[in-house]
């Protein structure tokens, strides 16, 4: 267990004049380092006062905050509510400071699931239009984004589930708007971006989620010709249509990054899921050239290539297709992919971490495509 004595974490408050760097005093544990009992000062959105937050020895979150002087508020930051009444902007991940400034060293790449995080804001300042963003993946990244500091623009055709989104994000303390979008309509589409700049002035992130097949998907000699062209026209030419109207946003905001949404069956065989197939097939294809194409204007774009992911739409597919079934028993190594983990792999595309990578297919599948 590494032993980190005398480090500072560095805390930005927003209005700041400057960094304010907490003190250290005695241990305590994070994701199996040592640290030490950190004293931070923040600011409350409700009253303006200024009080402490203690890091108790042994405890991965915060107590609550001391009462602030106005309102005699408390804040406990093992709840995601209250962290979002925190006036934080950033949280450098808990890094090691020097009092030179030089030699970050992170002391843990995360937190595991269950276990209550750190707020790290690693989309600050973004703006982040994600389509299908009403269930599954897309619900799970929009919270997850928005957790992040993003300002997330719910793309969904559905009027209930998008707005369930926007308020559950605007519940959690975060800011959205529900669009009602049909990705596979271009005036919808051009309309959607036209609101999203309207309303939030720019576009940093855009991510093609909305697509995906039905059970009435087959071999090629078997499967309707309209199942083809309906899951063509959602994952193919909606895709097409989001990059078409959203990268010249991207590129009038300085740049930017694109996430799309491809399938580990774009690049290993399955049967019995031919119109799928061809569908992301397209879209991982469109992702190299595109990404060839607008780089020169600060436009990155990869794809997500997720497995066989726990929403409840692939769950009634694995029932009907015994091929999902297989390969989520025998080819996944880690079970079903959660909505989370898919999610995860878009913060990264979002986030400037990812500014070097570009035209990638990048699996999240367990291992079933190794």
């Amino acid at each position: 267990m590494n032993r980190m004595r005398g480090i500072e974490v560095l805390f930005l408050v927003p209005g700041a004049s400057r960094t304010e760097r907490a003190g250290a005093a005695a241990g305590f544990e994070l994701n199996g380092v040592v640290a030490q009992t950190v004293t931070v000062r923040g600011t409350c959105r409700k009253c303006c006062a200024s009080p402490d937050v203690i890091r108790e020895p042994g405890e991965i979150s915060c107590v609550p905050f001391s009462s602030c002087a106005e309102t005699g508020a408390q804040f406990d930051l093992r709840h995601p509510g209250d962290r979002h009444n925190v006036d934080w902007r950033r949280i450098e991940d808990l890094l090691s400071f020097p009092r030179s400034g030089a030699g970050r060293v992170p002391v843990a790449p995360g937190i595991p699931p269950g276990r209550p995080s750190v707020v790290t804001d690693r989309l600050e300042g973004k703006v982040a239009f994600i389509t299908g963003a009403g269930t599954g993946i897309g619900r799970s990244a929009s919270e997850l984004f928005a957790g992040e500091g993003a300002r997330v623009v719910v793309a969904e055709i559905d009027s209930a589930s998008g707005a369930e989104t926007e308020e559950r994000i605007r519940a959690a303390g975060g800011e959205a708007v529900w669009v009602e979008t049909d990705v596979t309509d271009a005036g919808s589409v051009r309309a959607a971006f036209d609101r999203a700049v309207d309303r939030f002035g720019r576009l940093d992130v855009l991510y093609n989620n909305a697509g995906g097949s039905t059970t009435i998907d087959g071999p090629v000699t078997e499967a309707p010709e309209e199942e083809f062209w309906r899951v063509i026209r959602l994952d193919l030419f909606g895709t097409f249509l989001g990059c078409k109207y959203g990268i010249p946003r991207l590129i009038e905001s300085g740049g930017g990054s694109v996430i799309n949404t491809s399938s580990n069956v774009a690049l290993m065989a399955v049967r019995g899921r031919d119109c799928y197939t061809a569908a992301k097939g397209g879209v991982a294809s469109m992702t190299r050239s595109m990404a060839a194409e607008y780089g020169k204007h600060g436009v990155r774009v990869n794809a997500i290539a997720p497995g066989a992911t726990r929403t409840a739409r692939v769950a009634a597919l694995a029932q009907a297709n015994e091929h999902i079934d297989r390969l989520v028993r025998d080819g996944q190594l880690f079970g079903w992919c959660e909505p989370r983990d898919v999610a995860n792999m878009a913060l990264y595309l979002a986030s400037d971490e990812s500014r070097v990578t570009t035209g990638q297919i990048l699996s999240v599948d367990g291992g079933a495509t190794v």
